[in-house]
């Protein structure tokens, strides 16, 4: 198995900035977050599976998953979140775990921003967290999503907590500087995963 690095960090603290540094290193990104979109594109395994969970319920009249109708569901009801994570997770970790077995490269980076939430499911050497204070998250989040501080507040809260995130890490990597600092600080840690990978 090759050597993997797991990359995680709560809502807007430019996770996605460091993993673009790490692939324009010629590092291998396996992204969670493609993957679940994938597995509920029509007729795939999640799409399948939901539908026969909920019928038509969740989908719009082009039988394409209704994003918004569900993610709303899903903060107003606890049981069906369950249920989705449920259908949802297994046929997620079965495609990341192919995607793994064909990796190439010195390691590989595996992209999972609810990484915190159940780090029993993913097999990881080291543990990488992007971290930013809650203050940073809140103002770019709103400015992102145009949501009101109250919004934005109960997004964060619904994942896990910062001081629990961080509480898994390996390696803490801050963003509330540069993109230039940033770009420092991701080159030193594949340094360090390089020479990680080959012991």
């Amino acid at each position: 198995m090759t050597f993997t690095v797991v990359l995680t960090g709560g809502i807007c603290s430019g996770k996605s900035s460091v993993s673009r540094l790490f692939s324009e290193l010629g590092i291998e990104i396996i992204d969670a977050d493609l993957i679940s979109r994938k597995v509920v594109q029509p007729k795939a395994r999640g799409w399948m599976a939901i539908q026969a969970e909920f019928g038509n319920l969740y989908f719009d009249e082009n039988q394409t998953l209704d994003r918004k109708k569900l993610r709303e569901a899903i903060f107003k009801h606890k049981q069906i979140k369950n249920s989705l994570e449920n259908i949802l997770h297994p046929i997620i970790r079965h495609e990341i775990s192919q995607c793994m077995e064909q990796a190439k490269g010195p390691y590989v980076i595996l992209d999972i921003p609810l990484f915190a939430e159940n780090p029993q499911h993913y097999p990881a050497d080291r543990v990488l967290v992007v971290d930013v204070a809650e203050s940073i998250q809140l103002e770019r989040l709103m400015q992102r999503d145009h949501c009101s501080q109250e919004q934005a507040c109960s997004i964060i809260q619904q994942q896990a907590s910062r001081t629990s995130r961080n509480a898994l890490a390996d390696e803490i990597i801050d963003n509330s500087g540069t993109l230039e600092q940033l770009t420092t600080k991701v080159h030193k840690l594949h340094q360090n995963f390089l020479r990680r990978a080959k012991s």
